[in-house]
């Protein structure tokens, strides 16, 4: 979700501590861009030089590469904790290298797999 600010950065309302405006550059600002997320907040002035910009997507890249570490570590953890059994397993390994063979996705058939599993316990 994204918003138009049109801030006066002295005034209640907008509350930034005076070393966050001064480090972001957003002193003197007549038009903020707020970007919402669940669990984030970006704002930034609605018009950035190149530098700034450069600068951000540098950032940017910084915190999806945490990111990209912090869910591989996550799925590395679960996948070694939680201990559900591979329907694939239960598949004769001929069958099931044909059907990759011919195109069929692994996980789609683990999907179909658990599908039916679960109308059957319906």
């Amino acid at each position: 979700m994204q918003f138009v600010i049109y801030p006066d950065l002295d005034k209640p309302g907008l509350t930034l501590s005076p070393l966050i405006k001064v480090l972001s550059g957003l002193v003197g600002s007549e038009k903020l861009i707020c970007d919402v997320q669940k669990g984030c907040v970006l704002l930034s002035r609605d018009k950035l030089s190149v530098k700034e910009a450069l600068q951000m997507i540098d950032l940017f890249q910084e915190k999806i590469d945490s990111m990209m570490l912090q869910l591989v570590d996550a799925s590395n953890e679960i996948v070694n904790t939680v201990d559900v059994p591979d329907p694939l397993d239960h598949v004769d390994r001929d069958v099931l290298d044909d059907l990759l063979g011919c195109g069929a996705s692994p996980d789609g058939l683990r999907l179909l797999l658990a599908m039916e599993d679960e109308e059957i316990e319906e």
